[in-house]
C-alpha cells in the first residue's frame, strides 16, 4: 500500500495503515507488485520508472528494495525529464519495495469450472 501524498495530493488509506502501524510500535512495509506478461508489457512502464526497473526484462521474479535506493535517488533522477521528477520522487518514497512477476497472465476461472468472466 502506498504511503505519503498520492498523485491528487491526498493521503490514501495506505498512508493511514503505515502511520497506524508506527503509532502502535510496529513497522510498515509497502510493496508494489507488477505482473508483466499477458497482463502488461515491459514497454508499458513510464519513462520515470526506467531507472528503477531491471534491464533487460527479467525471466524470473525480482524484488527491488527501494529503501536501499533512496539515498541514491538524486543519481537515479539525473537523466529524467523535469516533468517526470515529481512522479519518480513520489514513487520511490511511497513504496518500500517493487516486485516484478514476469510471464504473468490474467486471472481465469479454469480451476472452478465456471465460465471466464474476463
Amino acid at each position: 500500500m502506498y504511503h505519503g501524498l498520492n498523485t491528487v495530493g491526498a493521503f490514501p488509506i495506505g498512508n493511514f495503515a503505515h502511520e497506524f502501524a508506527i503509532a502502535n510500535g510496529f513497522e510498515a512495509y509497502s510493496i508494489d507488485v507488477f505482473a508483466v506478461g499477458s497482463y502488461s508489457k515491459w514497454s508499458d512502464f513510464p519513462a520515470w520508472m526506467k531507472p528503477l526497473i531491471p534491464s533487460p526484462a527479467p525471466t524470473s521474479d525480482v524484488l527491488i528494495d527501494l529503501r536501499a535506493l533512496r539515498p541514491y535517488q538524486k543519481l537515479l533522477r539525473a537523466k529524467l525529464a523535469d516533468k517526470d521528477l515529481g512522479s519518480f520522487r513520489m514513487f520511490i518514497n511511497g513504496f518500500d519495495a517493487l516486485v516484478f512477476l514476469p510471464n504473468s497472465r490474467k486471472a481465469d476461472m479454469t480451476l472452478t469450472g465456471f465460465p471466464n468472466p474476463f
